[in-house]
């Protein structure tokens, strides 16, 4: 009948809405992966190149970093040290006995004031000396020597003992370090000292 018929046209129809829709949402759905992989694939190479960037940067900082650390320690080698403070001496002249003397080592000199004198009672030539020594014992921790001249027989000793002295001061620390600065400046002392004699003996050469 008409009603039938119309209704099977109308059937049709909806069917054929149905099927159109459904590739539509097919196609859309399609086209939205292949759009979110392929903003995946940006984003992913993206952060691959941001991280490379960034490792390279690192790279740089550190390789900047440890050429200025070597370039201190470089530095540090030719600079002398500079250290003062008290300590006991005694030479293996005529008079052997402890005095009590403030110290300044400075460059190529340890230089030595009575107590409250702005002047320097003397200093010894550290160039013309040999390596500091160890001279400690079970009783006096703080002891070192000093010979000057490396065959010589004069012999300087040193003694950081304070009798009164915080619970921090540590005679035998300070006595190492003592040693080090000054051994440190004996030989860049020997070094300069040999380097201004090549430059004379040239000069005369040439003269």
């Amino acid at each position: 009948s008409a009603a039938s018929l119309d209704s099977g046209v109308e059937y049709k129809g909806e069917h054929k809405r149905d099927r159109g829709d459904k590739e539509n949402e097919i196609e859309n759905y399609v086209q939205n992966l292949i759009e979110s992989k392929s903003k995946l694939h940006l984003d992913i190479s993206g952060n691959l190149e941001e991280s490379v960037q960034s490792d390279k940067a690192q790279e740089e900082k550190e390789e900047v970093i440890k050429k200025n650390i070597k370039e201190d320690e470089n530095e540090a080698k030719i600079k002398m040290r500079i250290k003062e403070g008290f300590l006991k001496k005694r030479s293996s002249g005529i008079r052997r006995i402890w005095q009590k003397r403030w110290f300044y080592l400075l460059k190529n000199k340890l230089f030595y004031f009575k107590r409250g004198k702005s002047k320097p009672a003397g200093s010894i030539p550290l160039e013309e000396c040999g390596l500091c020594e160890d001279d400690s014992s079970q009783e006096h921790k703080g002891r070192f020597k000093m010979r000057l001249g490396s065959g010589g027989s004069h012999m300087f000793y040193f003694d950081t003992y304070r009798k009164k002295s915080s619970e921090e001061y540590n005679e035998e620390e300070e006595k190492l370090r003592w040693m080090e600065c000054i051994n440190h400046n004996i030989k860049l002392a020997k070094e300069e000292a040999i380097g201004k004699r090549k430059i004379a003996r040239q000069v005369d050469a040439k003269a």
